[in-house]
């Protein structure tokens, strides 16, 4: 299954028979626990990389606020050279 698809299903365990999608046109039969261990391990692989993204996006957010002070104190910097050189002539 992809990563990025989410589905809920109820599934009769007693017939031990579960068809997965797994995209580009391929649908394959697994026995209810190798399907079971598949969707469990694509779950742990899900959410392992959705912390691994929530954590690039805090570093990301941090970089835009350390771009925008800089990019302020640059500005307050020049408008402190403008006056200084207005002020001298």
């Amino acid at each position: 299954m992809s990563d990025n698809l989410y589905a809920k299903a109820n599934v009769d365990a007693s017939i031990d028979k579960v068809f997965l999608w797994l995209g580009a046109n391929v649908m394959l039969e697994y026995n209810y626990e190798d399907a079971k261990a598949l969707l469990e391990k694509n779950l742990k692989s899900a959410s392992k990389q959705c912390e691994g993204i929530s954590n690039d996006l805090m570093f990301l957010k941090d970089q835009i606020t350390i771009s925008e002070v800089n990019i302020a104190r640059m500005h307050n910097h020049g408008v402190n050279l403008r006056r200084a050189a207005k002020g001298r002539k």
